[in-house]
């Protein structure tokens, strides 16, 4: 197997210096003495390197080595430059030098055999690259790994590595405050402190804006593996100044180990990807190593995207509705709408089984809109059939990718005007999580949607961070407080207290309360109690479909 940082390696080290190089020898005005020319100007960009380069004409002719190439190779510069190229090859192996294959490919790289001055042989990795004059290619560069401790690694009957990703958290945060200058220079800074903690044997490099690739060789277990982790991110929490300004950072990695029988090298890089996603989601500088479970939940996810998308186009979603009632009076005030997904294999999947699938590939929107146009066309037919004297009303939810359209006003608008829903009938319910995840926005959305004269509810209250400074800013209507808490009252000590509270903030903000998740006569008494306003749950009905929902609804008296 290749390893993946063999060729990364190698790659990044041209990326930062040699592209230069090439770039100014391709400004060369012609032929051997202006490459040549241009090259001195550029020596010191490549002597520090430790991995060797050479630059030699069409002919073969060593015009340059740095000291790393030549001490590779048992010789000193000077008795390299001058020299064919053939020098450094091995008799069994003429594989070093050939013009025509690098015309033809422009970036050749592959596996040979070089010479040292004494005779002994070893396996390199070269990557070439041909430099264009102005009448064509006028020299080939070529840089020079030496393979063989990884070659003698691949041979050890245990032996061991892990790629790990790291990214940078919340880089983009830094770079919309403080500008991209400052980001390139962090990251700079960031690049110095990982190459100062890993050994000689281990390499990295910058894979994308915030994402470095890090290759730990010779680990004995995964616990090697974790320690590096924790020495990077210990490494990087200590502040950096640049520029005389003090900045902290923290950095997710995610791991994946060569144990899991591997057998090509975007293997392991797909694998510490979906390591890395999984860190993210625990937090900040957390670390995970990747296990087969990971990657099949991926697949599993991928299949039900296509699913998704798949039954939108087959019209498979189904709204169902839970009846909402008055609790002084337990009469009916409303219905909230609630999607179902009817699943041609799986059966009948409740929202907790696709949503959030449906919100990370943007497929919510779609099935949000479709959700909230059935659901107004059908309160209206209610309202025609039980009376105009106390409207029914209808709670639906609008998702944080909605929330943030910037038609969102309109197309509600144009909903409530398509199917005659009077909009004071029609309560929007956004979880406090995304009313609350950027709430100056979030101020003049809900200002706008208030203006449509709709009702705002914030749903899950309690569960997020909603800050009181913000929530008597809101113009929002009801709190409805979350499962978890009506669930826990007489069995959680404290649960009753915190709906008590609830309760109360919104009786001081003017704003109404709904318990979910009502299940049992004892948590309606304590709702009762509290002074809670409205409630739904199991208790009273639980989510049923439309004729369902009709039968439901003449059955039982509605508020007046």
């Amino acid at each position: 197997m290749t390893l993946p940082s063999e060729a990364q390696e190698h790659k990044a080290a041209e990326l930062t210096a040699m592209r230069e190089l090439l770039e100014q020898l391709d400004n060369a005005e012609q032929g051997r003495q202006q490459a040549e020319t241009a090259l001195k100007r550029l020596e010191r960009a490549v002597e520090s390197m430790h991995i060797g380069v050479t630059i030699t004409d069409l002919e073969g002719k060593i015009l340059y080595t740095n000291p790393a190439d030549a001490e590779m190779h048992g010789y000193t510069v000077d008795e390299l430059v001058g020299e064919n190229i053939g020098i450094l090859e091995a008799p069994e192996d003429r594989n070093r030098q050939s013009v025509e294959q690098v015309l033809k490919v422009r970036v050749w790289e592959r596996e040979a055999v070089d010479a040292r001055k004494d005779g002994t042989t070893f396996p390199v990795l070269l990557i070439s690259d041909c430099v264009q004059g102005p009448d064509g290619p006028v020299a080939v560069v070529t840089t020079c790994g030496n393979l063989t401790e990884r070659k003698r690694a691949r041979r050890q009957k245990n032996y061991m590595f892990a790629v790990m990703i790291l990214n940078i958290d919340r880089f983009q945060v830094i770079n919309d405050s403080l500008g991209h200058s400052f980001g390139d220079q962090l990251l700079i800074s960031v690049a110095h402190r990982l190459h100062a903690c890993l050994r000689p044997t281990d390499a990295f490099a910058r894979l994308s804006s915030d994402e470095f690739g890090i290759l730990a060789e010779d680990i004995n277990n995964e616990t090697g593996a974790t320690r590096v982790a924790n020495r990077m991110k210990d490494l990087l929490g200590a502040p950096f100044i640049i520029d005389g300004q003090e900045v902290f950072v923290s950095a997710s990695i995610g791991i994946a180990v060569s144990t899991n029988g591997y057998t090509h090298p975007d293997q392991l890089l797909r694998d510490a990807h979906l390591a890395l996603r999984r860190a993210k989601a625990r937090g900040e500088s957390s670390h995970e190593i990747f296990d087969t479970a990971m990657h099949q939940k991926a697949v599993a996810l991928l299949q039900l995207e296509t699913d998704l998308r798949r039954g939108l186009e087959r019209q498979e979603f189904r709204t169902f509705y839970q009846p909402i009632f008055a609790l002084d009076t337990l009469q009916i005030t409303g219905t909230e709408a609630l999607v179902r997904w009817e699943h041609p294999h799986r059966g009948l999947l409740a929202p907790d089984q696709f949503l959030a699938v449906a919100e990370e590939t943007g497929l919510i929107q779609e099935i949000g809109w479709w959700v909230l146009r059935e659901a107004c066309t059908q309160t209206r037919k209610w309202q025609a059939m039980l009376g105009d004297e106390a409207p029914l009303t209808l709670s639906v939810n609008l998702s944080g990718r909605q929330f943030t359209q910037p038609d969102a006003v309109k197309r509600i608008g144009n909903i409530l005007d398509e199917t005659g829903l009077e909009p004071e009938n029609l309560m929007l319910e956004m979880t406090e999580t995304a009313i609350m995840n950027d709430a100056e926005p979030a101020l003049r959305m809900l200002s706008q949607l208030k203006a449509l004269n709709v009702q705002l509810h914030m749903d899950d209250f309690g569960t997020g961070y909603a800050s009181l400074s913000y929530l008597h800013r809101f113009p929002i209507d009801t709190l409805k407080i979350d499962r978890s808490f009506v669930g826990s009252m007489g069995t959680r000590a404290g649960a009753s207290e915190i709906v008590r509270t609830i309760v109360a903030l919104a009786k001081n903000l003017n704003m109404h309360t709904i318990a979910e998740g009502v299940e049992t006569e004892e948590q309606l008494d304590l709702l009762r109690t509290l002074e809670c306003d409205l409630a739904q749950g199991n208790h009273f009905c639980p989510p049923v479909e439309q004729d369902a929902a009709t039968v439901f609804l003449r059955e039982h008296p509605r508020e007046r």
